[in-house]
């Protein structure tokens, strides 16, 4: 997942250098990485929430990428 454009991968490759632009633009909140887009993030949160109910999947939010990769349909 280093591939994804996070503005912290951003930042590895020196494309943003100021510290003051890592921050989530969805949430406002906190470093954006993969594991927080995905898993932390309180507005993505709600969207996979949103997506679960829709498609009457079971709630149970991944607490890492290594675990959402392993979910499986019930």
């Amino acid at each position: 997942m280093e591939g994804l454009p996070t503005k912290n991968n951003l930042r590895l490759r020196n494309i943003i250098l100021s510290n003051s632009q890592l921050i989530c633009p969805l949430c406002e909140f906190d470093l954006e990485t993969e594991v927080h887009l995905f898993c932390w993030c309180k507005v993505t949160d709600s969207l996979w929430k949103r997506w679960w109910r829709t498609f009457q999947c079971p709630v149970v939010p991944p607490n890492s990428l290594g675990n959402l990769y392993l979910m499986k349909p019930v």
